[in-house]
């Protein structure tokens, strides 16, 4: 399996360590990043400087729900090579 850079934005802690789980019993090679909000999920894109190669998002979560996240992704000069799926 190759290697798989996620970011997983929910904003239930319970959810996100469910992902977590699953990712490990499948002994995925991959690293997870995981926050709690859309505006989060876009300081970790733009700030961090990570490529993630899969980004999965709740849709209804409090600051930016995910359908924000997704429409700024859309926007954007630097994730306009991304295919987003709702």
């Amino acid at each position: 399996m190759n290697y798989l850079s996620i970011l997983f934005v929910d904003d239930d802690e319970i959810e996100r360590l469910k992902f977590k789980k699953i990712c490990q019993e499948f002994n995925a090679n991959s690293t997870i990043a995981e926050v709690s909000n859309g505006k989060q999920a876009l300081e970790a894109i733009y700030k961090k400087n990570i490529s993630f190669n899969l980004i999965l998002t709740d849709l209804n979560m409090p600051t930016m729900d995910g359908f924000q996240l997704l429409e700024h992704l859309k926007k954007e000069k630097y994730t306009k090579e991304y295919r987003l799926f709702l």
